[in-house]
């Protein structure tokens, strides 16, 4: 076998028929990187089985014509022949959607195993590749932005060394984060073949998918033993615990970026949306039992406000700054105008007015389509006086730009209630983006506001909702 290219591989693909094994359609493949796209489901990504997909596992043919040996119609499965094994293995991640780039992560292992067949005697070896270096991309959009690389050094303190441009420093914890979660090109460099097995090429059975020679003792008698659905719903928990362990791995470490960061560089930004900055000195205030600022509050809603103009079918989102309150206290409803002469009011689901009282946080949301006004205060209080300055606000402004009244009927609806005296901020955050995703404000349920301050620290530190 021979190295045409040190990350070009060939596989050569032929049809055999499941009944006689008869073998037609030989086609050779090149291959120079496996590109892996990356979709909202990042749970299913696996770059081992990406690997097998493309050098190991046969493809079911439905059909066709029949077979010319023993002239049966049914199944035909591919056969994979490795001709050219790489000496580095090169994945890319296709993380364009439209004008926007996918943030899910992809968690790249320390080893990937290549088995394959190929050579005299239908040869099966195993090659083992190690992760080398990925190559990180840092900006908002697929177009713009900038490249820097990690490389894997045992001898660094973290593990890592990261070169950009012409600076090469050993890695800090948020530049290991950005390997999962903006990673564009992962390498890993071939080490040695570790396993060969030899068969008889006439007598080795194909290992057809559902037919169980291709899983372990244990794996076939569970197959023989459970209905496809259950397979399926066993397939699906599976995904949903290893999603839950990523998602906890990955919190873990970003929360451990923005301790270190709040500590060496509070006044940095971390992350501009639209023209708000949110420095780590404001992500601070997420960690522990800290009060939230207005920074956040105004920066998680407009976050919000930009998933719900991308997301078609959710509700249509649309916050006011958290000072509108003092702003029209002093100056009246018409100070808020420019704020909003670029919005349809007609169009949105909720218009959100968030309160901060000095000592506490909570949330008025008004929908303009049903004329329906609600409060969202996890202390829940009375708040009269604000819920009437809301709807003077949306009278204003409705008068303004339709030329009509506005009325609308205030609409009791249960609330969670915080259980300390230092969450109410955490709880209006949840509150707008529960509005953002259902449309039943009535079937809102109770959350672990630890749980949810350290979603929100991710949810900011990537710049999406990913997670």
């Amino acid at each position: 076998m021979s190295n045409i290219g040190l990350n070009t591989f060939e596989v050569e693909q032929c049809v055999a028929c499941t009944n006689c094994f008869e073998r037609t359609l030989s086609r050779r493949h090149e291959f120079t990187e496996i590109i892996v796209p990356v979709l909202h489901d990042w749970d299913n990504i696996s770059l081992q089985n990406e690997v097998d997909r493309v050098t190991r596992y046969p493809d079911l043919i439905e059909g066709g014509t029949p077979c010319d040996k023993c002239h049966n119609i049914g199944l035909r499965v591919t056969q994979k022949e490795m001709k050219t094994v790489p000496q580095f293995l090169m994945f890319v991640m296709q993380r364009n959607q439209g004008r926007g780039k996918m943030l899910a992560p992809v968690e790249p292992p320390d080893e990937i195993v290549m088995t394959y067949s190929g050579g005299a005697g239908n040869t099966e070896k195993t090659c083992l590749f190690q992760l080398k270096s990925v190559v990180v991309h840092k900006g908002d959009t697929c177009d713009q932005g900038h490249y820097v690389t990690m490389v894997r050094e045992p001898a660094a303190e973290s593990g890592w060394i990261i070169c950009d441009d012409h600076i090469i420093e050993t890695a800090r914890p948020e530049d290991i984060s950005a390997v999962y979660d903006q990673c564009y090109m992962i390498i890993y460099e071939r080490m040695a073949v570790v396993r060969t097995d030899t068969g008889d090429s006439t007598n080795r059975q194909i290992p057809v998918p559902g037919s169980g020679t291709e899983f372990s003792t244990s794996e076939q008698q569970f197959f023989h033993t459970t209905t496809p659905t259950e397979r399926a719903d066993h397939k699906k928990r599976q995904r949903r615990k290893c999603k839950k362990r990523k998602e906890s791995a990955m919190r873990d470490d970003v929360i451990e970026a923005i301790k270190l960061n709040c500590r060496k560089k509070p006044n940095a930004v971390m992350r501009q949306v639209n023209k708000i900055a949110i420095k780590y000195r404001d992500m601070q205030t997420l960690l522990g039992r800290n009060w939230l600022n207005d920074v956040i509050i105004n920066g998680y809603l407009e976050m919000i406000d930009l998933k719900s103009r991308n997301d078609d079918g959710q509700p249509r989102i649309y916050p006011f700054f958290s000072q509108w309150y003092q702003q029209v206290n002093s100056r009246g409803e018409t100070s808020l105008r420019r704020m909003a002469r670029l919005i349809d009011l007609a169009e949105c689901d909720w218009l959100l007015f968030p309160v901060n009282t000095g000592v506490h946080w909570y949330l008025i949301a008004i929908n303009p389509k049903e004329k329906m006004v609600v409060s969202l205060d996890s202390l829940q209080g009375d708040n009269a006086t604000e819920i009437v300055l809301a709807v003077q606000v949306v009278r204003s402004l409705w008068k303004e730009k339709y030329g009509l009244s506005f009325d609308c009927q205030m609409m009791v609806v249960p609330t969670p209630r915080q259980h300390n005296s230092d969450d109410c901020g955490v709880y209006l955050c949840y509150f707008a983006y529960y509005l953002s995703v259902e449309k039943d404000v009535r079937r809102m349920r109770d959350i672990d506001s630890k749980k949810y301050r350290h979603t929100m620290i991710h949810n900011l530190y990537r710049g999406s909702f990913t997670c």
